[in-house]
């Protein structure tokens, strides 16, 4: 399943959160950095409710998103990089 990667692409984010809303899963993370990762759900509150007129979604946060969890997870390891599950969309 292909990963479709948003940077300082908003119209086209939002059009895929649009698609792909419940079921869809998005990795939120700095552009550099490898800890810190967050993994939600596409209807996540975390992803949908910023506050301000002038919101930027994929500027100082990418998004890597896909249909399921598992790539994304495979993508993390890859880079190395620390996973954190959303406590409010996926709790343990």
């Amino acid at each position: 399943m292909p990963i479709a990667h948003f940077q300082d692409d908003d119209d086209a984010y939002l059009r895929w959160m649009d698609a792909h809303e419940p079921d869809g899963w998005v990795i939120n993370r700095e552009r550099t950095a490898t800890t810190g990762w967050r993994l939600h759900r596409a209807a996540c509150w975390h992803l949908r409710h910023q506050v301000g007129a002038n919101v930027r979604w994929t500027h100082h946060y990418v998004k890597d998103c896909a249909t399921a969890e598992a790539p994304l997870v495979a993508f993390a390891r890859q880079r190395g990089a620390e996973l954190v599950r959303c406590p409010r969309c996926l709790p343990d």
